[in-house]
């Protein structure tokens, strides 16, 4: 499933940590708490729409194609540089997309239903910061679903994509996938966490 790269705004704080390592795959499944066991691998990704988003440190993708449809992608950008200069402009469509988000009822995803509200909202911290979520895409092929903030010195983007297989022949298409039980809000607190502890 293609994913064009869609311009956000995050907002920052000063706190600097160490440049952050990678988590581990098996870090990554337990944030994602799947419905039975799962064995994700990880790897840097050459995602050319990933590394184009800003200056990367890393970009890492997790997937187990043969047991889950889900996919994470984790990336850390030099502070500021993530999507560059349609920050501003793109902070306020997502702050539009939250609201009419909340009005929206109904399955839009081909039999997966969403909680748009959730897909897409504005998360303020205590110390002012805000965490976006926002859809990169919604399509007949799956999913794919973004969070973001600036964390100490960095640029974090948190990507959730579900494909729906549709495309795979019969034959290889997973019977009884594994699903995450924990959303995307719930895995950026997490990953938020694990960074603040490099401190």
């Amino acid at each position: 499933m293609k994913v064009a790269c869609l311009a956000v705004c995050v907002a920052g704080i000063g706190t600097a940590f160490a440049e952050p390592i990678p988590p581990a795959a098996e870090v990554m499944a337990d944030w994602a708490a799947f419905s039975k066991p799962v064995h994700l691998s990880s790897a840097k990704t050459d995602r050319g729409e990933f590394l184009q988003c800003g200056e990367p440190v890393w970009v890492f993708a997790y997937s187990a194609k043969k047991e889950t449809f889900s996919s994470y992608l984790i990336g850390v950008y030099k502070a500021g540089s993530l999507w560059g200069k349609d920050r501003a402009k793109t902070e306020a469509r997502i702050e539009q997309q939250a609201e009419k988000a909340k009005a929206i009822k109904g399955d839009l995803t081909k039999g997966m239903q969403r909680d748009l509200a959730k897909d897409m909202q504005i998360v303020s911290k205590p110390d002012g910061r805000k965490i976006f979520f926002t859809a990169l895409s919604y399509g007949l092929g799956g999913v794919t679903l973004a969070g973001f903030s600036r964390i100490g010195s960095y640029d974090i983007l948190l990507v959730h994509a579900v494909d729906f297989g549709d495309d795979m022949p019969s034959e290889k298409r997973l019977e009884d996938a594994a699903k995450p039980t924990n959303d995307l809000p719930s895995i950026f607190e997490q990953l938020e966490q694990y960074l603040l502890k490099a401190k």
